[in-house]
């Protein structure tokens, strides 16, 4: 399932190490969604945040712009993973696998949002099979 967002970071992005070296990232997006009218007609909104891992190239474009607080715009890949913590309690999450990212301001510490506009796709999320006429 493809996913189109803009949110906010909530952390600067964490690397983690992979066995075979490429860059691989996780960090956390959150965005508020409308659940309605308060009882005064304001609207009703709630927050949803969501854990995220980028690759390569898209890892380094998040790496090099985005820190907590930075608005992202993201394309990704709905992904279920189950896991079992220590104690042996099973869990499980869904997180976005992010494609392709666009860091829309790059915010500096003591310094106003400067407007970034870099974008980064993954090569392959572009290279889609296309459908041939008959």
């Amino acid at each position: 399932m493809k996913i189109i967002t803009q949110a906010n970071m909530t952390r600067n992005p964490e690397v983690i190490p992979t066995q075979n070296q490429n860059l691989m990232i996780k960090f956390g997006i959150a965005d508020n969604r409308y659940v309605g009218k308060n009882p005064d007609g304001s609207a009703k909104m709630k927050p949803v945040f969501v854990e995220c891992i980028a690759f390569g190239g898209v890892a380094q474009h998040i790496l090099n712009n985005g820190v907590k607080g930075s608005p992202i715009f993201v394309e990704a890949e709905l992904d279920y993973n189950t896991f079992t913590y220590e104690n042996g309690q099973k869990s499980s999450q869904l997180s976005f696998v992010v494609q392709s990212a666009r860091v829309t301001a790059k915010l500096v510490s003591n310094q106003a949002p400067q407007q970034n506009q870099n974008t980064y796709q993954n090569p392959q999320a572009q290279a889609q099979p296309q459908a041939q006429a008959a």
